[in-house]
């Protein structure tokens, strides 16, 4: 009788059912399909906060260099323009007003653009 319930106990296979397998992936899909557009704002959020915050940091560069010097950084861009921008972040590094030399748009079809005559920093 020993020897009987031994070879019963070896022959007895564990694991999981297909119907048990496919319930689970099925769960999984499901929370991945509500994680992912939630992760996805997060990102585009953070790109939008990023931007400002870079945004505040250039003006905030641009009316220290005012302050200390009675005029706006003289660039030669034209107005209003991204390379107006770049010029400027330019500037405002090599003379020691901001860290960074270049500050690029984190949102997609985003860019920085400066306006010499008011020292304003839009995004569009």
């Amino acid at each position: 009788m020993n020897n009987h319930l031994v070879k019963r106990l070896l022959s007895n296979q564990k694991g999981f059912t297909l119907a048990e397998l496919i319930i689970v992936l099925a769960i999984l899909g499901m929370l991945s399909a509500i994680a992912i557009p939630s992760f996805s704002g997060i990102l585009d959020k953070s790109a939008e906060r990023t931007d400002e915050s870079n945004k505040q940091v250039v003006e905030t560069a641009v009316e220290t260099y005012r302050a200390n010097t009675g005029a706006l950084p003289t660039i030669t861009a034209t107005d209003a323009s991204k390379a107006a921008f770049d010029e400027v972040v330019t500037k405002l590094n090599s003379e020691g007003y901001l860290k960074n030399a270049s500050i690029t748009a984190q949102q997609n079809g985003k860019t920085f653009k400066y306006t010499k005559a008011t020292g304003a920093v839009t995004l569009e």
